[in-house]
């Protein structure tokens, strides 16, 4: 009996150490990519460079690609197919110079990400 006691409290704690770091991770995660979706979007706004906006278009791709290798390991792929769906209509409409509609994925691409956060935290809400 001293065993299963010992074993289940092994995992319960480790259970909640993951979902721990799971959740600093994705905080993290959502943090950076909004910082970049917020520097494109004032970019837009400005009216700055076509190279510069390209050019933090493609660090976030970047950011997004190396974030979601680990993302996937716990969140929906429906969700995270959703960003990378918003990441490539930003990147098109800037190409197109479509930049009212960029801005428009832009928000769209913030919401969703927030979304996640929101979905994946730990709070009364998303246990009840």
């Amino acid at each position: 009996m001293k065993k299963e006691v010992i074993i289940c409290c092994v995992i319960v704690i480790a259970v909640v150490i993951l979902n721990i770091i799971t959740i600093n991770y994705t905080k993290e995660s959502v943090e950076s990519l909004k910082i970049e979706l917020s520097n494109i979007k004032e970019d837009i706004k400005e009216e700055k460079d076509i190279s510069s906006i390209n050019e933090k278009i493609i660090n976030l791709k970047n950011n997004w690609e190396e974030r979601y290798e680990k993302l996937a390991y716990y969140i929906e792929h429906d969700e995270l197919e959703k960003v990378h769906l918003y990441i490539v209509g930003i990147d098109s409409n800037v190409n197109s110079d479509e930049y009212s509609q960029a801005i428009g994925e832009l928000d769209k691409c913030a919401y969703i990400l927030e979304h996640i956060e929101d979905k994946y935290s730990l709070n009364f809400k998303n246990i009840f």
